[in-house]
């Protein structure tokens, strides 16, 4: 939008929806100017209602309100509104965008749900006593009145009561106000005596039939059901906007006399339904206003519904064959005009009754509301061009580009990286051909090649690749390729956006790492004998041959062994290339003047990186003297164009040395002399066929204890640095000028070796790739209420206790107190306190990194020091009081829920003014400059005993109105935690030392200036009523398998599980989770989500063998970094786990009876939800301790299960597979027995 004249501009946004314009503000500030005009969004909705683009439809259930568009009904968006934190909200209209919102009568708002733009209604009371009032006596109407160019609500309410003053006549006493958004004001409607009389009787059918008012023909109307007094016949009333009057419109007389009536409207036209036939609903139509009306059609009952309640037709398709109908509350359904037929508008995630609203997507109360739509993403990053498409319903890109002529947006194009460019392609069919066009790719290869614009660097580290822009190192992406499942898959190089890739000599590809494009190449078998081959001596290349616009690769394989046929002084030697356009290999013939070169094994070619550079049209490796034929340093060439492998100029003074890399720059040919241990000689080719010079001497820098591989890859933009890679991984600018070294760290690529390469983003090879690039993941997170509180329970016994003042009553219920107080103890103990890991918790550090004007900066982590409970998806939601009148200004890593209610701030609106704020982690992907280290894992935290170092959360706030020093500040109180749900309880925060912090080069020590804690410890009892998992047993010794118990975890979800061999699991959508998180359970017998089944399977003489099996039975939930915790015996002496990761745990020093069971990463870390995969399973060995062990009285099962941290419901113990000939024994303990006995003798004798 640069330099784009603004009628274009203009034009351009006119076709865009109001949601996307509301972001679109941000683009400049003629943007904005032009979208806040009054003038634009006059313009803008008349095109919208004229051409009936970005139609939605609003759905309203309960309190969720929720929209989609019409024509993409399985994208489903919700809408958060201030009403809905009232009673039941209803829509009660909607009109150019608008719609009407109640909670009460004197509850009302106008909201514009593409904007989050929101007009409360001043409260206006009624004129008569509330309890003569009830919700179905109180009808409503939304309507635009276009003589006045003023949106008016209307309030009709009936009294069930005869008021005093009213003759008998007029019947119950009846109020009618309208509102108007222009005056701001409430005014009240005065009816004639022909009018009021209408309302003699109550007339809550209105309300029934969803009794709102209709808007046709600048006039609201309702329908009046005939009565037995003075109405005999059906009557419609209409209320004018213009003259702000109430009168009677005619009605067909056909209809005068049927008892069920309805009122809608189509197409702008007024529409009657009659109900009086079960089998059917009869529709009328006044097509002219005050004209007559007629039968339209007949609407036959389809099969999926039992009766008639309720049907209104709401637009016609665009084709106008077609009529969409509500039908009962939430059921759509397009009717078909001529072939009477039906079918269902399914959309996803609205599966329960939903009523619906048309609503069109407009600018209308204007685009300042929904505040926390103001953090935007940037457009363009400084000093890099490319633009990011939004990740709304619809992209910017998609909407602007609609009818832009195709220069510009062919120069819009060539500006995108190519991962923007895939999704570009779906715009439209012009968009999709002109990115595909080979001109084009060969355009914005050339422009990106200039520019050096969207550089990204590749990562490989064993199988896993990964990529990174080069300016946003923070922002690391995975990369999923088809070889990455075979073995240790190498990048053999890079050009023009593409990479090789080799698992072994015979499976190469190449792939391009922005559009997932990859082409395998075809097997292509090594002449001589694959034992005399290994992986150190097969060399790859991969190159753009400029002459004939093709891309080669070049395989060299060196055998171990001087093969028969070949000269004595030679070892068998093959070279072949691959040519793309051909896709076939040809074999190279060498003569002997190249062939005798490789007398020796050259292993260091691939210790140093061994692949060719490319360079002017040829490929590159250096060949290390040797002593016999070759006494001095070599660099061979193979020439793309012509494919002839030659010899290139060696730079005398490195004739001798014994230590050489070679690498490019800039595209010229490097050599590294890595003869000096302190330093690392670069020389370079800057003209071919020209001189070598030397070009820099790199020293070695002080975090690296040795130079082992030294490669220059790029300058920086200034070309002051240039960007080295040491020691295969570590990333360092160096300074020309200074000499010195800045890490380039790289997130989540720590301590870890990974090779890097250059790549471009590019076109080549197409963008057809990653089809998986279309599911897009959906998260969510969703708050839960904590429903228990140990304090309040300790405050009801000390205040009960306080009551009793007879003595022997006092006794008397003492002892009942104290029988409460202890059975309460027992219990709750059992399940707060957790025996296997006595010391887990979360802490939550604040630490104030700096002062601010009116508050400070804190930097907030999360560490979970828990061994096995992590925290899942939907992720955690911290809340806290503010001790006084605090705001958050900003945050970074983290937002708020809620901003609340920020009126009082006129310029800088804070991002939440609640008194109780509620903050959520951030969800992966967001741009880099939301985020800080450690955050934004969508609320993910994993257990400490797991990983360490996923087991911390962090984000960063701006505080205001708050203290400015030590003695100021005040703490925030009432901390809660959900994890993602109840079971957390957190002190009060107390100030504990400052935290000290490292710089990174590790010189300095800088510390916080203030720091506080908060603790959260974690009870099963608090988090759920019943066990979430259950065990089972079953053993080689018996053929008794010991099931889990029936409904070990509550059968509340009885009625709504689903059978495993259910028709309804093939149904789309079926595993997406729900907003509640509420479960979709297999039908079993004990109900549980979980199941573990421990299998005693073998026994040997020295050692035996046990079977863990985990099973989902949830089909909307799977488990990712899963944990089984168990308590056994036997654990201190564990040999080897087969398919799990295992970690011991000892909470209590030399006794080692707990282990932790983990899945193995990328393997089986991921516990998919119910079905085929939904299970995971490990043998473990375990060696025999001679002295305890035995197979009687169930001494071969665990004690205790522990399933993502939450305890397990065991079989009860006369019920395990017990040995032949024995007899079963109960293994209740007699600790507790004898404690209970006890216990209640001592009550007795009180």
């Amino acid at each position: 939008m640069a330099n784009m004249p603004m009628d274009i501009v203009n034009d351009v946004f006119l076709r865009l929806p109001a949601s996307t314009l509301v972001r679109c503000r941000l683009l400049s500030k003629p943007c904005f100017s032009l979208i806040d005009s009054p003038d634009f969004a006059a313009s803008h909705l008349k095109r919208t209602l004229e051409t009936e683009e970005h139609l939605m439809i609003l759905l309203l259930s309960h309190r969720l309100l929720r929209t989609m568009y019409l024509d993409a009904p399985d994208k489903l968006s919700d809408v958060e509104h201030p009403l809905q934190i009232g009673g039941l909200t209803e829509v009660f209209g909607s009109v150019n965008g608008v719609i009407g919102l109640t909670n009460s009568p004197v509850d009302l708002a106008i909201f514009n749900p593409s904007t989050r733009k929101i007009h409360r209604l001043p409260i206006e009371p009624i004129d008569f006593s509330e309890q003569f009032i009830t919700r179905e006596n109180v009808f409503y109407g939304l309507g635009y009145d276009s003589v006045s160019d003023d949106y008016k609500v209307v309030r009709m309410i009936q009294s069930k009561y005869k008021g005093d003053g009213v003759e008998e006549s007029f019947g119950y006493a009846l109020e009618i106000k309208v509102f108007s958004l222009k005056s701001n004001q409430w005014k009240r409607v005065h009816l004639l005596f022909e009018v009021q009389i209408l309302f003699i009787y109550f007339y809550y059918d209105l309300l029934h039939r969803r009794g709102n008012g209709v808007l046709a023909s600048n006039s609201l109307h309702w329908i009046l059901p005939r009565t037995g007094g003075h109405t005999a016949f059906n009557t419609i009333i209409r209320f004018d906007l213009a003259s702000d009057n109430l009168g009677v419109l005619s009605f067909p007389q056909d209809l005068y006399l049927e008892d069920d009536m309805d009122i809608g409207v189509l197409d702008g036209c007024l529409c009657l339904m009659c109900y009086s036939e079960s089998s059917h609903v009869g529709v009328w139509i006044l097509r002219e206003y005050e004209g007559e009306w007629s039968k339209f059609i007949t609407v036959p009952k389809p099969e999926t519904v039992v009766s008639f309640e309720f049907v209104r037709p709401m637009i016609y398709s665009k084709d106008r064959s077609k009529i969409l109908l509500e039908i009962n509350n939430g059921k759509l359904m397009w009717f078909d005009l001529e072939s009477k037929g039906f079918e269902t508008l399914g959309i996803k995630g609205c599966e329960s009754p939903c009523n619906a609203e048309i609503v069109v997507s407009s600018l209308v109360l204007g685009c300042n509301g929904d505040p926390s739509r103001a953090q935007e993403k940037k457009m363009m990053q400084k000093g890099n061009k490319r633009l990011y498409a939004f990740d709304s319903e619809r992209s910017f890109l998609e909407k602007t580009m609609a009818n832009m002529p195709m220069d510009i947006v062919n120069d819009v194009f060539l500006r995108l990286p190519a991962t923007t460019l895939v999704r570009c392609r779906l715009l439209s069919k012009p968009c999709f051909s002109l990115i595909d066009s080979p001109d084009f790719i060969a355009s914005h290869l050339k422009r990106v090649l200039e520019t050096e614009e969207h550089l990204m660097i590749i990562l490989r580290s064993p199988r896993l690749l990964r990529t990174v822009y080069l300016d946003a190192p923070d922002k690391i992406s995975d990369v999923d390729h088809p070889l990455q499942a075979g073995g240790f898959t190498e990048v053999f190089g890079s050009v023009n956006g593409v990479i090789g890739l080799t698992n072994s000599p015979v499976d190469l590809a190449i792939f391009n790492p922005s559009t997932r494009k990859i082409h395998r190449l075809p097997i292509e078998p090594i002449d001589f004998s694959e034992r005399f081959i290994a992986r150190e001596n097969v060399f790859y290349g991969l190159g753009y041959d400029s002459v004939s616009d093709d891309y080669k690769v070049v395989r060299m394989v060196q055998s171990t062994h001087k093969g028969h046929g070949v000269k004595e002084s030679c070892r068998a030697f093959e070279v072949k290339v691959f040519s793309l356009k051909s896709n076939k290999w040809k074999r190279i013939h060498l003569l002997f003047d190249v062939q005798i070169l490789f007398t020796k094994l050259y292993y260091r070619l691939l210790y140093r990186r061994g692949n060719g550079v490319l360079a002017s049209n040829r490929l590159h490796w250096i060949l290390p003297r040797s002593r016999g034929y070759i006494a001095w340093n070599t660099v061979i060439r193979f020439d793309l164009a012509s494919d002839d492998l030659g010899i290139l100029r060696y730079p005398l003074e490195l004739l001798h040395e014994d230590g050489m890399g070679i690498g490019v720059l800039d595209g010229c040919l490097c050599l590294m002399c890595y003869s000096e241990s302190s330093h690392v000689g670069v020389w370079i080719l800057r003209e071919y066929r020209g001189k070598w010079s030397k070009f820099i001497s790199v020293p070695k820098p002080e975090t690296v204890v040795s130079f082992e591989f030294v490669r220059p890859m790029i300058y920086s933009k200034d070309r002051s640095r240039i960007l080295l890679e040491i020691n295969n991984g570590k990333l360092f600018w160096f300074d020309l000028e200074s000499k010195s070294f800045e890490t380039l760290e790289i997130k989540g690529c720590e301590g870890l070796p990974c090779n890097a390469e250059i790549v471009v983003s590019s076109l080549v090879l197409g963008c057809k790739g990653d089809p998986r690039r279309a599911q897009e993941k959906k998260m969510g997170n969703k708050r839960w209420g904590r429903w228990f509180s140990v304090q309040g329970i300790q405050a009801e016994v000390m205040s009960k206790a306080g009551e009793l003042q007879s003595p022997k009553l006092y006794k008397r219920k003492m002892r009942l107190l104290f029988c409460f107080c202890f059975f309460f103890m027992i219990i709750f103990n059992a399940s707060a306190y957790d025996p296997l890991d006595p010391n887990g918790n979360i802490t939550i550090k604040w630490d104030i990194m700096s002062w601010t004007a009116d508050g400070y900066v804190a930097t907030v982590t999360m560490n979970n020091f828990q061994i096995y409970r992590h925290i899942q998806s939907p992720g955690w939601t911290l809340g806290w009081a503010w001790a006084k009148k605090e705001v958050i200004w900003s945050m970074v890593g983290a937002q708020a829920t809620e901003q609340g209610d920020c009126s009082k701030f006129k310029g800088n609106v804070p991002h939440c003014c609640k008194k109780t704020p509620t903050v959520v982690d951030l969800l992966p992907g967001v741009p880099y400059n939301q985020q800080i280290s450690n955050c934004c894992k969508g609320g993910v935290v994993g257990a400490w005993g797991q990983d360490p170092s996923s087991a911390v959360s962090q984000f960063q706030v701006s505080v205001g109105l708050a203290g400015t020093t030590n003695k100021t500040v005040k703490l925030p109180k009432n901390f809660t935690l959900l994890g993602p749900g109840p079971g957390y309880t957190c002190g009060p925060a107390k100030i504990v030392p400052s935290t000290v912090f490292l710089t990174t080069d590790k010189r300095r020590k800088t510390q916080a200036l203030m720091t506080w804690n908060v603790t959260c410890t974690y009870s099963q009892f608090l988090a759920r009523k019943h066990p979430s998992c259950c065990v089972s047993f079953s053993s080689f010794y018996n053929d008794t398998i010991t099931p889990c118990p029936s409904c070990a975890c509550g059968c509340e979800n009885k009625r709504s599980c689903v059978k495993a061999d259910s028709k309804i699991l093939t149904k789309k959508g079926l595993n997406t989770p729900r907003k509640d998180n509420a479960p979709l359970l297999q039908c079993t017998h004990h109900m549980c989500p979980i199941r573990v089944h421990w299998h005693v399977k073998t026994n040997y003489k020295d050692y035996w063998r046990v079977k863990i099996a985990i099973t989902n039975f949830n089909y909307r939930m799977n488990h990712t970094l899963w944990t089984l915790a168990v308590q056994h015996p036997n654990l201190n002496n564990v040999t080897q786990v087969f398919s799990f990761d295992y970690k011991s745990v000892a909470p209590y020093g030399s006794i080692n009876d707990t282990g932790m069971f983990f899945g193995t990463k990328f393997y089986n870390d991921l516990l998919m939800e119910a079905g085929p995969s939904g299970n995971v399973q490990s043998e473990v060995l375990l060696q025999k301790d001679q002295k305890t062990f035995t197979f009687k009285q169930g001494w071969a099962f665990p004690r205790k299960v522990y399933f993502n941290g939450d305890e397990c419901m065991l079989p009860s113990p006369d019920s395990y597979p017990f040995l032949p000939n024995s007899a079963r024994g109960s293994l209740a303990s007699l600790w507790t027995l004898s404690l209970t006995i006890l216990v209640l003798v001592f009550i007795s004798i009180w």
